[in-house]
């Protein structure tokens, strides 16, 4: 089976959602993994253009995460490829419906993100989502059960980046974008310095850093070695702030923080319930005092430190390998080729 994904190597999403899954495939299927940044060019004379019927026809099935369209217009893509016979797989791990006060909330509305989404959506063969909280959202817009499959985040020890042993030390850590500033403001009432990994030089970095007391910077690594940020830090703060898009997000920096072996504080709200226990593997915080307090009783508390750290870590490895979440994907595949 000749399987095409859809979207930039250079994103986050892509790495884990697609690039990640799919490749590990290679070493234990005899699929065809095949990449591409987009559908959608220009010809000689700067006219739109869009993949043809006869090069989709060497495909057998198309995967992408949220959007395949950077023009935000899906429809010429899906008529092509349906018309080629090509199975379609579409990946989500958020909801369509970006919050206000999100930095991509206005974008979001200019483009009809959300329109799109949903059309994409209902065009699709498969859906692929993080957890059944997002599967409900998806289904609860009339998309039929069958089509929509979890496929939880997961790690792939062989992946270089996790396959090396974590250096652990005694300095705060927070690893994220600009898209979580917002979220920051749950951080604001410690006292101890906090390492922000993933500075780029911009307006929203500035901001973020000012909403944190003493703030240490790492700059920004590449998707295939971000990772590399958790050496040298222990504990991981990982706030989220309760909206309806953040409940749909997935619980993927408490799996590398727990992969790394860092002690981890995360917000009491879902995703991070799917896999957080309060003062057994991990500690919530419902307020900014929670994090405070929180964090104080883990820098004190070594002991406390290394049991939490240690549990995570191994309910990682019991609950969150890829190959266990691939079986639900190599599922799909076959479905597709049986239609």
């Amino acid at each position: 089976m000749r399987i095409l994904l859809v979207g930039d190597k250079n994103n986050g999403v892509h790495y884990h959602r697609l690039l990640i899954p799919y490749q590990r495939m290679l070493k234990t299927t005899d699929h065809e993994i095949l990449t591409i940044t987009t559908l959608e060019g220009e010809d000689k004379d700067g006219k739109e253009t869009i993949i043809s019927v006869s090069e989709a026809r060497q495909i057998d099935v198309v995967v992408f995460n949220r959007n395949i369209s950077f023009r935000f217009n899906p429809s010429p893509i899906f008529a092509t490829l349906k018309k080629a016979g090509v199975k379609i797989i579409m990946d989500v791990d958020d909801h369509w419906d970006i919050s206000p006060g999100h930095p991509m909330y206005s974008y979001s509305r200019k483009t009809n993100f959300a329109g799109c989404c949903i059309d994409q959506l209902r065009y699709s063969d498969y859906i692929t989502c993080t957890h059944s909280h997002l599967r409900k959202q998806i289904l609860d817009i009339g998309i039929p059960k069958e089509k929509v499959i979890v496929c939880k985040n997961a790690i792939d020890p062989d992946e270089l980046q996790y396959s090396q042993e974590f250096d652990y030390g005694d300095k705060l850590m927070w690893q994220g974008s600009s898209t979580h500033a917002m979220d920051l403001e749950l951080l604001k009432e410690i006292e101890q310095p906090i390492t922000l990994c993933g500075y780029h030089y911009s307006e929203e970095w500035f901001e973020m850093t000012s909403k944190i007391k003493q703030p240490l910077i790492k700059d920004h690594l590449p998707v295939t070695e971000y990772m590399n940020h958790y050496n040298g830090l222990g504990i991981s703060l990982i706030p989220l702030k309760d909206n309806k898009f953040n409940r749909n997000k997935s619980e993927l920096k408490m799996i590398e923080a727990g992969w790394a072996k860092k002690g981890v504080i995360v917000s009491d709200i879902h995703p991070y319930s799917l896999l957080a226990k309060h003062g057994v593997n991990c500690f919530t915080a419902k307020s900014q005092s929670d994090f405070k307090k929180y964090t104080e009783m883990l820098i004190n508390e070594v002991n406390l430190q290394d049991d939490i750290r240690f549990r995570l870590h191994e309910e990682i490895r019991e609950r969150y390998l890829i190959d266990k979440v691939n079986e639900r994907r190599l599922e799909i595949l076959w479905n597709c080729l049986k239609v």
